[in-house]
């Protein structure tokens, strides 16, 4: 239809069971929740949500309304982290731009570009039809941001769809950021444990017992197939059912396979052969066959 056609041409105009339970993230110090939304504090900014490593409220400072990230004590590592990947990464159009940042006590407080229109979880539940021209407006933007980061020497480590904010244009198009890098790494492969939300983690991350895991930026590119999982499904979760990290970890270990919703997804007449064949690709077990960022952005599917 043509909200569909707007969405492709928007994007390609810059580049030529569902789960009951809270998703379990794999953090720098542990499990944590996800990310869940609360109200007004007290001072009146408004709260945006709290997350693994601090909160998020939304603040206007001279007359710009910006996302602030203020971490807490136990988030004070990511915090560093995320600010001196940032740094690196340096400016792109589909990485969330980092504004300012003053020292704190426990850590960095980040001040972003504030994304009126949420994160693309947010933007899926307020969606009425699902079309995979919608999957492909995001990948192009995704895959896109990903190439770059990559380019910088850096993987992100924790792509979801919660993580991904969304800029709704006049024209019914829109602009998708990636943002949250406190779980991201410099030091390639991991050094230490991906940090992750295990529905999202490629076999090799969740699987991670040293460098030799040879957990990248390969990992990245499993979990941002897994949000076209989400895309494509309406919002779900890129598995069928619920796991816990042991028993996530157990089954690859055991025998690695894509994620369960893309059975699902592979069996639908509604999407296109081209898109199936990408997601394969995007879902190797070996992360040294799965195609870079880069390479994707050429594939059949995004021309």
């Amino acid at each position: 239809n043509s909200f569909c056609t707007l969405l492709v041409m928007a994007s390609w105009s810059e580049y030529s069971s569902t789960i009951s339970e809270r998703d379990v993230v794999v953090g720098l110090s542990g499990f944590y929740a996800d990310e869940t939304s609360f109200g007004v504090n007290d001072v009146g900014t408004r709260g945006l949500g709290r997350g693994s490593y601090g909160d998020v409220r939304k603040k206007c400072i001279d007359g710009v309304d910006v996302a602030e990230k203020q971490p807490t004590q136990r988030g004070a590592k990511a915090a560093e982290n995320e600010l001196q990947t940032l740094e690196r990464i340096g400016e792109h159009p589909h990485v969330v731009k980092l504004l300012d940042w003053n020292p704190g006590v426990a850590g960095p407080t980040l001040r972003f570009e504030y994304a009126p229109d949420g994160s693309l979880v947010d933007f899926l539940k307020a969606q009425k039809e699902f079309c995979e021209a919608v999957a492909k407006a995001v990948a192009l933007q995704l895959f896109a941001a990903l190439a770059h980061v990559h380019s910088r020497g850096v993987a992100h480590f924790d792509v979801k769809g919660a993580n991904i904010l969304v800029f709704c244009n006049s024209d019914e198009a829109f602009t998708v950021k990636l943002a949250d890098f406190g779980s991201a790494q410099c030091e390639l492969p991991a050094q230490h444990q991906p940090a992750g939300t295990v529905a999202w983690m490629a076999p090799e991350a969740l699987c991670w017992e040293g460098p030799e895991s040879l957990a990248g930026t390969a990992a990245d590119v499993w979990s941002a197939a897994c949000v076209l999982l989400e895309v494509l499904s309406g919002g779900e979760s890129p598995s069928l059912r619920y796991e816990c990290l042991e028993q996530a970890t157990y089954r690859q270990s055991q025998q690695p396979t894509a994620p369960s919703r893309f059975g699902q997804i592979e069996s639908r007449s509604d999407i296109t052969a081209a898109c199936k064949a990408f997601l394969r690709l995007c879902f190797a077990i070996d992360p040294a066959r799965r195609p870079s960022a880069a390479d994707l952005l050429r594939h059949t599917w995004l021309q």
